[in-house]
């Protein structure tokens, strides 16, 4: 589960408040789309490292994506829990380097921390673009599917950012081999993304139209 939402601005060295909340400047993290070096700011269960040259490439850990980790020499070697894929390619796992030694013991209290209430949850993601349609833009970002909704999060405009439960949405629907995923919600709400990878995209949308129909009153179904 890759890149997500965030927007930096002043961003200063932090250590895990009662939110789990940290931010932490100067690292490097190895991710299918290559290396990326900038920044990480972390909350609750996820991890987002944001390229300070190119905002797209940012990447999202979540701890569920989180099989085992090492430390070695200073770095973090963090073994996945499936192999992560997008457009660049495919990883199994990632090394994190914290250029300012005084703050890896940081990251590693994060990785020690027990998932949330040991609750497991199965998230599928693919990376996008939203298409603004009106402006003629995109924002680039991921769409992620779990058990309880769908939700869009946006790396370069977090205003543009959406959560559904799949109760709220009316359609969803895939075109030109999943390369366009439209989302339709009751309130005639759209969102139009353009994707990247057709496979994971695919994937996310079996997962999301079978869970739109398991939501419908079963007369309707």
């Amino acid at each position: 589960m890759f890149k997500s939402l965030v927007t930096c601005a002043a961003l200063a060295i932090g250590t895990l408040a009662a939110q789990e909340q940290i931010t932490i400047n100067k690292v490097t993290i190895n991710t299918p789309s290559g290396v990326i070096t900038g920044k990480v700011v972390g909350q609750g269960e996820n991890l987002v490292f944001v390229d300070d040259a190119d905002p797209s490439k940012s990447f999202t850990l979540e701890r569920g994506q989180v099989k085992s980790f090492t430390t070695e020499g200073g770095d973090l070697m963090v073994q996945m829990a499936r192999p992560e894929t997008d457009a660049a390619g495919t990883v199994s796992n990632v090394k994190i380097t914290v250029l300012d030694q005084a703050n890896s013991g940081v990251l590693t209290k994060w990785f020690n921390m027990p998932q949330e209430r040991s609750r497991t949850v199965t998230t599928f993601s693919t990376e996008v673009k939203h298409d603004h349609r009106d402006d003629h833009t995109d924002c680039t970002g991921r769409l992620l599917a779990d058990d309880t909704g769908l939700r869009f999060e946006s790396v370069s405009n977090a205003s543009h950012s959406k959560s559904w439960n799949y109760n709220d949405l009316q359609s969803f629907v895939g075109e030109k081999q999943n390369s366009l995923l439209k989302v339709m919600s009751k309130n005639g709400e759209n969102y139009h993304f353009k994707t990247v990878n057709g496979k994971t995209a695919g994937g996310l949308y079996d997962i999301v139209s079978k869970k739109i129909v398991a939501a419908r009153p079963s007369g309707q179904q």
